[in-house]
Parts: C-alpha cells; sequence; structure tokens
C-alpha cells in the first residue's frame, strides 16, 4: 500500500481556492472509481507548513501512471464551470509530485 502525495506552493492568498479546486477534482476521480478516500488541506495559518500550501494525499495498492493506455478518465470540466476556475494552474506557482 502507498500513501501519495502532491503538494501544491500557490500564490499568496489563494490555497483556499486551489484547496477547493482540488477537492472537486478528486472528488470527481474518487466517484468514477479512480481514487480511494482522500483528503485535501491547506495551510491556514494554523498548520504546521510553509505558508500558502496545498496537499492532496491518498492510498493506493500500487504506483501506476494516469496516463497508461486503459486508464479511463472521469470528465475533466464540469459544465456549469467557467474555464478561468477550471484548473488551479492560475494560481499555482509550482507543485511537487
Amino acid at each position: 500500500m502507498f500513501v501519495l502525495r502532491r503538494i501544491w506552493k500557490c500564490k499568496p492568498g489563494e490555497a483556499r481556492r486551489v484547496a477547493s479546486l482540488l477537492q472537486t477534482q478528486a472528488q470527481m476521480y474518487h466517484d468514477a472509481g479512480l481514487r480511494s478516500e482522500f483528503r485535501v488541506y491547506f495551510n491556514g495559518y494554523t498548520t504546521p507548513s510553509e505558508p500558502d500550501t496545498v496537499v492532496m494525499e491518498w492510498t493506493d495498492a500500487a504506483l501506476m501512471p494516469p496516463s497508461r493506455p486503459g486508464n479511463p478518465c472521469p470528465n475533466r470540466r464540469r459544465p456549469s464551470a467557467p474555464r478561468s476556475t477550471s484548473s488551479p494552474r492560475a494560481t499555482v506557482s509550482r507543485s511537487w509530485n
């Protein structure tokens, strides 16, 4: 069993917004049966981590690339979401996988 952790360093003041977008994205993967239970958390000035940092964690039985052949992908965009808010990229300055 592996614990997978992805970390994003956000622009100042954008951590809550990025965490909300990542929560929605991870929930789509979970609902499609492609990801186990997960957690998304961020530094809200009360947690011990670097400022403006968002973390997403989940467990998996094996390490497999998401771009592998035959891997289904959930619907990537919500129909009601404007293009500018459908991805956290605009508010992330650096990410680590």
